[in-house]
């Protein structure tokens, strides 16, 4: 089992990030889940909190997820960010790829398989060798 200990979730709505912190803890056990709905709380939180994974909205008020993905980028190289949202127009998956999101995860993908591809990535990423 990957070590996710801490996730962030930024989202604008509240529940979406109730319904994803539900699919995290079911795919993580005993994993903490921290609540930003904006970019800039997001920041602040990622400063403090230093979670393992970042799931991301690119569509939110006060700050963007594409513009808040190069700022957690330049505070934490190492940060890992998927963008969990219902844009997925090239350019939204080209930027956040460029900027360096670990992943890309349509809201609308059925819970089995966003928990699925959670699981992935964090074995990917945080496995043992």
């Amino acid at each position: 089992m990957p070590l996710v200990n801490k996730v962030l979730l930024v989202d604008d709505e509240v529940h979406i990030r109730k319904y994803i912190g539900l699919v995290v803890k079911s795919a993580f056990p005993g994993v903490t889940v921290i609540d930003a709905s904006n970019g800039h709380e997001a920041t602040e939180i990622y400063e403090t909190e230093k979670p393992d994974l970042v799931l991301m909205d690119i569509n939110m008020p006060v700050r963007d997820g594409i513009e808040t993905l190069g700022d957690l980028m330049a505070i934490d190289e190492d940060a890992v960010i998927v963008m969990l949202t219902s844009v997925s127009t090239r350019s939204a998956v080209e930027k956040a790829s460029a900027l360096g999101a670990a992943g890309y995860i349509l809201k609308d993908t059925p819970r089995e398989e966003i928990s699925n591809s959670l699981l992935e990535l964090a074995d990917e990423i945080f496995g043992e060798d």
